[in-house]
């Protein structure tokens, strides 16, 4: 039998053991490109969106083996591979971290050449997380001070979705006050306690590198969903779904008819299933993405608006080339493939009438 003596030894041990692996591990993703994190502006209040904290350099990667390492600054306006003022007449990119593209150079993003073919006339808007709830404050902001003659506004594939998901703290979602559709922001304050955790490269691994944080919010339900419950009630959802979409519409043709900019959408396709070969037969079920992409292009066309739908231009290349426009499975975002044909895509659109 072992003596009280010889556990408390052999636990403290353990102890010592674990505590030792833990700095090794600290030591050791100090000289490797994990994932820095950058941190966002307390939103809420007067400030209708939430943007980066201007002027702070950051490193990204992606997935448990760093991939995509890259690193960059964010500009004096809180985004990220784009200038920090354009003159007037030029052109607006917003989005999602599709356009945020942590993952690439300026030169290979869409923007950096749209950039290169219109310089001092481009900027870009891209924060991760934005949705169309986000877009119409962000666009009343920066319309008003660099009076753009284009907006390029990137819809992802699970964007309509995102309609009816309340998000995290910072963003903004629509919901009904008594019948009446609305924008809300949720508002956010960065805890101090965070910032002092994150400067340990194990936490900031485990927080960002293996998405723990989305384990976490999963567990806690910190993905709420808006009344009605998503999926709970399909048609009601669809209603809901559309009152959103004749808000949005209806918001920002107000807000081009007023700084004089013409909207450009730029639709995302469905590159898994271009890459399997199958991307007739699985849009002939009309799944709710398929459903959600046609109800959107029927929106665009009606208030008429451009819209630029690449995924017939993705299959094509993918056709003719077969060269991937993206990393999945590891990563769906696009690399500079993709963003080269939607660049070309935009160009061939603003020569339109």
């Amino acid at each position: 039998m072992r003596s009280p003596h010889n556990t408390l030894r052999f636990f403290a041990g353990l102890v010592l053991g674990a505590v030792g692996c833990l700095l090794v591990l600290e030591i050791a993703l100090r000289f490797l490109p994990v994932y820095s994190g950058i941190r966002m502006t307390s939103g809420g209040g007067e400030q209708a969106f939430m943007h980066k904290l201007p002027h702070q350099p950051y490193v990204y990667s992606y997935g448990w083996n760093l991939a995509n390492a890259n690193r960059g600054m964010v500009n004096a306006l809180g985004f990220t591979n784009s200038p920090d003022s354009m003159a007037p007449g030029g052109v607006i990119v917003v989005g999602d971290s599709y356009i945020e593209a942590l993952m690439l150079d300026f030169p290979d993003t869409l923007q950096g050449r749209l950039a290169r073919m219109m310089p001092g006339q481009v900027l870009a808007l891209g924060t991760s997380g934005y949705g169309l709830a986000d877009y119409l404050p962000l666009l009343e902001t920066y319309a008003s001070k660099f009076h753009p003659a284009t907006v390029v506004i990137f819809i992802g594939g699970r964007d309509l979705d995102e309609l009816l998901v309340k998000p995290l703290p910072g963003y903004n979602y629509f919901w009904l006050d008594d019948g009446v559709v609305k924008t809300r922001q949720i508002p956010y304050i960065e805890s101090p306690l965070k910032e002092k955790v994150m400067q340990s490269a194990l936490v900031r691994y485990l927080f960002y590198n293996l998405k723990v944080s989305l384990w976490i919010n999963q567990l806690t339900g910190r993905f709420s969903v808006v009344k009605p419950a998503l999926k709970a009630d399909l048609q009601t959802n669809k209603e809901l779904k559309q009152r959103y979409l004749d808000y949005f519409f209806d918001r920002l043709q107000q807000i081009a008819g007023q700084y004089r900019f013409k909207p450009v959408f730029l639709l995302d396709g469905d590159r898994k299933n271009i890459y399997l070969g199958r991307l007739e037969t699985e849009k002939s079920k009309l799944d709710e993405v398929e459903a959600d992409r046609r109800l959107f292009l029927g929106y665009a066309r009606r208030a008429n608006m451009s819209a630029i739908d690449m995924e017939p231009l993705f299959n094509r290349h993918w056709q003719v080339n077969r060269e991937r426009l993206d990393w999945l499975p590891m990563d769906g975002h696009w690399n500079p493939a993709a963003h080269k044909l939607a660049a070309e895509a935009i160009i061939q659109a603003l020569k339109e009438p």
